[in-house]
């Protein structure tokens, strides 16, 4: 939102533009947040099936990847009808529990239940238990349970070596692909994938890194800093004069701001 050659679709994706026609308000408001949404891929309707994706390897011991919340995302999408495109997966999105196991760097800092689902297509039948697989048993889940569950899907993981846990990682979803569907004791594949905006620290973080030539206490400065100015400045009213003036003579060259009624009668003859 803060560029002046910033694309216009991420423009208009992160942020609420006065001069947008589905939106009259005069308020300019980033929407970057460090909430993530969520995404839960289940396998059930074919055990056997790929996700249809190329993972990009997180578990190289890089200074860069020390806000990333898990250790593989989605580097590409494969051709083809997979399950990857049925369910809303995008690239970027980080793979952060198997069969409700965690394999994450830090813990997660905001609850599954306060956060958005965005899976498309979601299997409601396979997913009623919880987050890892099983259908709902009678009776109600005991709040022990219910935080057991909790803690294991937040499970921080690390290794000795660099990529240990990426092999892990994978070696957890081979394993219960191999063995899906043979008996109510393994039960289907389910992936669960977080997304995060592109302004968030997950993605923000080598930026400010690479402005700092691999610093990372001098980038740390950067980059709060930068948080400190996006929480005291936005949302930003797009009526104010000064700002007027600036968007007029495209300082900010992907926002076109048109004449106030006022200022054409005053140029009429």
């Amino acid at each position: 939102c803060h560029s002046s050659n910033a694309h216009p679709k991420r423009l208009r994706d992160n942020c609420t533009m006065a001069n947008d026609p589905n939106n009259q308000s005069p308020i300019f408001e980033g929407l970057s947040i460090e909430e993530p949404s969520v995404l839960t891929i289940s396998f059930a309707s074919d055990p056997g099936a790929s996700l249809g994706v190329k993972l990009c390897n997180h578990d190289n011991g890089l200074t860069n990847e020390m806000f990333l919340p898990g250790y593989a995302s989605v580097g590409g999408m494969l051709d083809g009808n997979t399950l990857a495109k049925k369910h809303g997966v995008k690239v970027g999105d980080y793979i952060v529990a198997v069969n409700g196991e965690g394999f994450r760097r830090f813990p997660p800092d905001f609850q599954d239940e306060h956060l958005k689902d965005i899976t498309e297509g979601l299997d409601l039948i396979n997913l009623s238990g919880g987050e890892n697989g099983y259908a709902a048993g009678e009776g109600e889940i005991l709040d022990d349970e219910k935080e057991r569950k909790r803690e294991l899907k937040g499970r921080v993981v690390t290794g000795k070596k660099s990529g240990e846990v990426y092999e892990r990682l994978l070696a957890k979803i081979r394993e219960i692909k191999s063995g899906a569907g043979r008996s109510s004791a393994n039960p289907p594949l389910l992936i669960s994938l977080e997304r995060y905006m592109w302004d968030s620290r997950v993605h923000s973080w080598s930026r400010f890194l690479s402005a700092r030539n691999g610093n990372v206490p001098e980038a740390m400065t950067l980059i709060q800093g930068h948080e400190r100015w996006r929480s005291e400045f936005f949302p930003i009213d797009l009526t104010e004069p000064s700002l007027q003036k600036l968007l007029r003579v495209h300082a900010v060259s992907k926002i076109d701001i048109g004449k106030t009624e006022e200022e054409e009668e005053d140029k009429a003859p």
